[in-house]
């Protein structure tokens, strides 16, 4: 099992000029000689390039850098893809390529967190096929998609057919990703799945509050299991991502280091900042919705935490809202959701659906996306586009 550390300062920035290097050799073929310096010049003046938001530190894992889950790795060939269909969509508004997916493998979840964005739809019963999601993921990777998260519900519910998931894929370049509880997951499973393929699991993690968590997640043994499967999967060597949703309490700056430098000690490489919303239940208090100043703390302390020395050995923390507030709704653009009933949607947050993959191809169902997705935005991609671009 190879270590799992951060790389900054000076191998960090021969990193960044090693890539710089790629992609200028990779734009010449893809633009043109000529066009491909203007085109990168154009793109590192607006503020919505992928580089403006680096960190000081990588993640470095059997020989995979990282900079940030969603994306592949900064040292391979989809990375600097990527980047130049991503030009062309700053550049010139052309259709960007889908990075990731979140797929929703299970209706089943042992807890009842009062923050869910699809609580309304658990079952005791599956509601999709283990051969749709199979075909649906085959269609999905057929697309270009490089990164998929199995979601639920909690997909350790549905562990025989994870694992043939898993296998049916491993020989995919395609990255598999678990977003979980941490229910049942155990080091054995871990090292079962990482066998199989899977690259890194995220964790719902929101405080070091161990009654917090227990009583937000609705069982008194919450908090334990995702900090036990946050070390396991540290210690199997998997990428390690904690998905926060940022109560109240973690915008005061000793709080905010605090949590920091406590998902660092269980293992934690990334923290994903999710602000709450106000779905299937109200939400007071610790889990109230942001306002502006909120936001601008958020970012404060986000911000501070990727460039200052004081962080280098710790997670790297990203907040999606803050990222999509300069870029606009990435959803239905750069990644879609497919919920445990078989709904595509462009994100959890918007209920809108544009079919389900139990009743259509999920391409056709893609370029329903395409052709309508303007027309849907959740309130708080609204407020902060306005706001704090």
């Amino acid at each position: 099992m190879s270590e799992t550390k951060f790389i900054y300062g000076f191998r960090k920035k021969w990193i960044d000029l090693q890539v710089a290097i790629r992609l200028y050799i990779n734009a010449f073929a893809y633009f043109g000689f000529l066009k491909a310096f203007e085109e990168i010049k154009n793109y590192f003046k607006d503020s919505r390039c992928l580089f403006k938001t680096n960190p000081n530190r990588y993640v470095i894992a059997d020989g995979e850098i990282i900079a940030v889950p969603d994306m592949p790795p900064v040292n391979s060939k989809d990375f600097i893809e990527n980047v130049l269909r991503d030009i062309e969509w700053i550049n010139h508004s052309k259709q960007p390529q889908l990075v990731f997916a979140i797929v929703c493998i299970t209706s089943k979840c042992p807890f009842k967190c009062k923050y869910c964005y699809n609580s309304d739809l658990h079952t005791q019963e599956e509601r999709l096929s283990i051969e749709t999601i199979i075909a649906t993921i085959e269609s999905l990777i057929e697309k270009g998609i490089t990164s998929i998260y199995l979601s639920g519900g909690e997909p350790m519910m549905r562990w025989n057919d994870l694992t043939k998931i898993l296998q049916k894929f491993r020989t995919s370049k395609t990255r598999f990703w678990l977003l979980s509880t941490g229910y049942q997951l155990s080091i054995e499973k871990l090292s079962i799945l990482k066998d199989l393929g899977l690259k890194g699991v995220m964790i719902s993690l929101d405080s070091i509050n161990a009654e917090q968590i227990d009583s937000v997640k609705g069982t008194p043994k919450a908090f334990s299991y995702a900090t036990e499967a946050i070390k396991a999967a540290n210690r199997t060597g998997l990428l390690v991502a904690i998905d926060c949703v940022f109560g109240k309490t973690l915008l005061q700056g000793k709080d905010f280091k605090n949590f920091i430098d406590f998902a660092g000690q269980q293992g934690a490489h990334f923290i994903n900042c999710y602000t709450p919303r106000q779905m299937h239940h109200v939400l007071n208090d610790e889990y109230s919705s942001f306002n502006l100043s909120d936001f601008k703390q958020l970012e404060k302390l986000t911000t501070e935490n990727q460039k200052l020395s004081d962080y280098k050995n710790l997670p790297i923390t990203y907040s999606p809202d803050l990222w999509e507030a300069k870029r606009g709704c990435v959803g239905g653009k750069l990644f879609i959701y497919i919920d445990p009933a078989g709904n595509v949607k462009p994100c959890p947050f918007i209920e809108k659906s544009f079919g389900s993959i139990n009743d259509s191809d999920i391409l056709r169902i893609l370029n329903n996306i395409y052709v309508n997705n303007d027309k849907h935005e959740c309130m708080i991609n609204k407020l902060l586009t306005n706001h704090m671009k």
